[in-house]
């Protein structure tokens, strides 16, 4: 049961609706931070909201930030590199 459960978990993290670079970028945020997918956005600590073309950090209207967008946009940005998305 608990391995069904992981394996849900797991499998909510993917989507298969973007490309497989940003899929890659999405597993390293998620690493650091709880990250989810609302469609084709990533959203971090459900305040933050990373959009295509996935280069910038968007709070979210009305959003209590739990930690400071400054911090999420460096690991974004850090992330991107590690990935060569900055061409």
């Amino acid at each position: 049961m608990q391995a069904q459960i992981e394996a849900e978990k797991a499998l909510a993290l993917v989507n298969t609706s973007v490309s497989s670079e940003v899929q890659a970028l999405f597993e390293k945020i998620a690493r650091i931070y709880p990250c989810k997918w609302e469609g084709i956005n990533m959203i971090i600590l459900d305040d933050i909201v990373i959009a295509p073309p996935y280069d910038k950090v968007i709070v979210r209207p009305n959003a209590v930030a739990k930690m400071d967008i400054g911090i999420v946009s460096k690991t974004l940005s850090g992330e991107r590199k590690k990935l060569n998305m900055d061409k």
